[in-house]
């Protein structure tokens, strides 16, 4: 525990310094390279994305990509934040319903590509969403969408076995067998086109008015920062700001803030949560303080505009099939959730009661008193307090311990004594000094509820509940699956395949039962920027 609390207070101070002295430092200059799993996708659908991330040439020690979908007004519809290791992330993103058909642009990046290296740490790319909900325009007259680049379609083709335009039948496999093994770092998409137009590439110069640079923040190689801002002034740079973490699991962060009013709370691994609990000891006002977006704020420049998804009535036929692909898929073949496990404790106690062997009692303070001899329950000027005895000193605390629920911070020990813990499935004790970043606590009384509920005490009134999603939980696309000959399963999946070769010199892939054109694309991981390129195939 010893351990952790210095490295903690060794990140912060990194921080402060970075901030305090960021203009000596070298530019960061990052490369985001993604390749998506298609160019259309419909409501309910994921959309894959596997990125590289460089730095220098080698992978870039960033933590955190950061993707979204913006719409024609720069409004984004879809945000996300996905787990950067060793430069490499597997994403996605998932289409929600209420999402007009259209193009929308697709960005990603790091926390501080956009500013270090504008034209190669942002990725720009078109992605088309068709939705029946709210189908897309009808053309007048037909519109004619630029093709694909040259430079895309006269790549060497690094798979035997198939030849552009090739037919397969229904339920056929598909033999990709590699021509060298310097292709084995490969990503493969083979998803469904049929008849829709080719998507045009984008010209990142041409998006961005960068006449007024934007505060450079700091680069998240530890893990992801919280960036918040006390509004108070004057600042009071000796305030501790209490940031706890909730989702799956819960998690507490402290800060204090600088001169400006910034505060930065390290969140490292920040995988289970979807909102934070924001609070000071100060219960008496109410708190002034705002959660800035991780996300990049700068918009495209009014001048740019997104074309409009037009698609003439010729194209029913493909859209129907895509749209009964889209329905069986989500049933049949849904992504797998891989949940993560478990962080590490956030204390070792020095006593734990797991409160069902025990007869329950109606409030914590009856609780301490009847279970716990080394917390002394007490009253002073007509408040409740609570004190932990110094097991390593053996004599007792003179202040309050830290008190948690579920990783939240209690600051009224009067409504911590009367609270009922039937909701508790656990509490913990430890009876000693306990540092979390720059604070010293004088022991800490720790609960945790059977539900991540906080096992329904009132939030504090003066507290901020903000809702801020993690990094999202990976998932696994359900990639070169194969129909066996007893199988009635209705395979209509329009993403044949997608991920990587691994250790395999050849992939085997089932073409399934849905008809008409495929497009089968790849990217080279040695040379992703000239190494990419596509063919297709027809199942019929």
């Amino acid at each position: 525990m010893r351990y952790s609390v210095i490295l903690g207070t060794f990140l912060t101070f990194f921080t402060v310094a970075y901030l305090q002295g960021q203009q000596q430092l070298p530019v960061f200059a990052e490369e985001v390279i993604p390749f998506t799993s298609d160019g259309y996708v419909m409501p309910g659908e994921h959309l894959w994305v596997e990125a590289r991330v460089n730095y220098q040439g080698n992978a870039s020690p960033s933590k955190v990509l950061y993707i979204e979908l913006i719409n024609r007004e720069g409004v984004p519809v879809i945000q996300e934040m996905a787990r950067l290791e060793e430069g490499r992330a597997m994403a996605y993103l998932v289409i929600s319903e209420n999402i007009p058909s259209d193009y929308y642009l697709l960005r990603a990046y790091t926390k501080v590509s956009p500013y270090f290296s504008p034209e190669k740490g942002v990725h720009h790319q078109l992605i088309g969403i068709i939705n029946p909900a709210f189908p897309p325009k009808l053309p007048s007259p037909a519109p004619r969408l630029q093709a694909p680049s040259i430079q895309e379609r006269h790549q060497p083709f690094p798979f035997d076995g198939i030849s552009d335009g090739q037919v397969i039948g229904t339920n056929q496999k598909i033999n990709l067998t590699m021509t060298s093994p310097e292709h084995s770092d490969l990503t493969v998409a083979i998803s469904y086109v049929g008849d829709l137009p080719d998507i045009m590439p984008l010209s990142s110069s041409e998006l961005y008015d960068r006449s007024q640079p934007l505060p450079t923040p700091q680069p998240e190689i530890f893990g992801h920062l919280i960036h918040g801002r006390a509004l108070r002034f004057p600042i009071d740079t000796t305030e501790t700001y209490y940031l706890s973490a909730h989702g799956l699991d819960s998690k507490l962060m402290i800060s204090k803030p600088l001169a400006d009013g910034s505060l930065f709370f390290e969140s490292a691994e920040f995988l289970h949560y979807d909102f934070v609990i924001v609070q000071t000891e100060n219960q008496e006002s109410q708190l002034d303080f705002v959660l800035e977006s991780p996300f990049w704020p700068v918009k495209p420049k009014k001048t740019f505009q997104l074309p409009e998804l037009v698609l003439p009535e010729t194209l029913l036929p493909t859209l129907q099939d895509r749209y009964l692909a889209n329905q069986t898929s989500r049933y049949y073949f849904p992504p797998i959730t891989n949940v993560p496990d478990t962080l590490p404790p956030f204390l070792v106690e020095d006593y734990a009661y797991r409160l069902d062997d025990y007869n329950r009692f109606e409030d914590m303070a009856t609780v301490i008193r009847e279970y716990v001899p080394t917390v002394l329950v007490r009253r002073e000027n007509r408040k409740t307090v609570f004190k932990n005895v110094n097991k390593p000193a053996s004599e007792v605390f003179q202040r309050n311990p830290l008190i948690l629920i579920d990783a939240m911070p209690v600051f009224d020990n009067d409504a911590f004594a009367e609270f009922n813990p039937s909701g508790i499935q656990k509490m913990e004790i430890v009876n000693r000094q306990f540092y979390l970043d720059h604070k010293e606590f004088e022991g800490v009384i720790n609960l945790t509820s059977f539900a991540n509920d906080f096992g329904k005490f009132d939030l504090p009134k003066n507290a901020l509940f903000i809702a801020y999603k993690g990094i999202q939980i990976p998932k696994n696309h359900e990639s070169g699956w194969i129909k066996s000959e007893e199988s009635r399963l209705a395979d209509l999946r329009p993403l044949l395949y997608w991920g990587g070769m691994g250790n395999q010199s050849s992939l085997e892939i089932t073409a399934g039962m849905l008809k008409g054109k495929f497009k089968i694309r790849y990217i080279n991981w040695t040379d992703p920027l000239t190494q990419t390129g596509s063919r297709t195939i027809i199942v019929n």
